[in-house]
């Protein structure tokens, strides 16, 4: 195939793709609830990161240089969801204005498993959590800085979001964990395991526009093929899913 062939079909699927990318925005837009994570991913000998933003029917994905806040915001998503966002508990996602938070317990379920692993069994929700933080005591260095083990750490997050880790008790659009995002960037993990990194920064940020229209289209039952050609002929395959429903 000719470099001017390939050339013309890689613009038209990169524009289309664009459309398909809007399209999946403005309905995770309206979604009540949706699922965010990142994960790192070597590009040009350098560390970026991916941000998922997904639900059981959308994937929203987007490549920066950033982790944290303004790695987020390059995506122009969650500085303007107003909806419920489920996610790990890192700090800046606690920086947006959403509707609300709900925090993943297969999170935590992990932890507790450290903490077990780790023989720190003292602490036995808010008795739980006041005995955690009495049997595990802060220590500090010669230096005055403090030192706290993981059952201390636990416990002290516990309680200081504690109403966002027990929201799914009272809000049944709230689920359990954060599986749906997980799974969402494990694609991505596997192919960095087999190929090792993106050759450039620009070739990621591709790759993950790409996997997010692939992946809205397999959760609406559409095949790989069918999307890839669909988009080669400048049909747009998240209509296709949309007049599915």
């Amino acid at each position: 195939m000719a470099l001017c062939t390939i050339r013309k079909y890689s613009l038209q699927s990169k524009r289309m793709c664009r459309l398909c990318i809007s399209s999946i925005k403005t309905a995770l837009y309206s979604a009540p609830v949706v699922h965010v994570d990142e994960t790192g991913v070597r590009a040009s000998g350098e560390t970026t990161w991916l941000h998922n933003v997904s639900t059981e029917m959308y994937t929203y994905q987007h490549v920066s240089e950033k982790r944290g806040q303004d790695g987020m915001r390059e995506g122009d998503f969650l500085q303007h969801y107003k909806g419920i966002v489920i996610h790990d508990g890192w700090r800046p996602y606690w920086k947006f204005q959403f509707e609300a938070h709900g925090l993943c317990y297969a999170h935590i379920l992990r932890e507790l498993q450290g903490v077990i692993d780790c023989r720190l069994y003292k602490g036995y929700w808010q008795g739980l959590i006041y005995q955690g933080q009495q049997n595990n005591t802060i220590e500090y260095s010669d230096k005055r800085k403090r030192k706290r083990n993981i059952a201390r750490r636990l416990a002290d997050r516990l309680n200081e979001y504690s109403e966002d880790f027990c929201r799914f008790f009272w809000d049944f659009r709230v689920p359990f964990d954060n599986n749906q995002a997980e799974r969402d960037v494990r694609h991505v993990k596997v192919k960095i395991k087999v190929s090792g990194c993106f050759r450039s920064l620009e070739g990621a940020k591709e790759f993950a526009k790409i996997n997010s229209v692939l992946s809205t289209a397999r959760k609406h039952g559409i095949a790989v093929i069918d999307t890839i050609m669909a988009t080669l002929a400048q049909a747009s395959c998240i209509s296709w899913a949309l007049a599915s429903e």
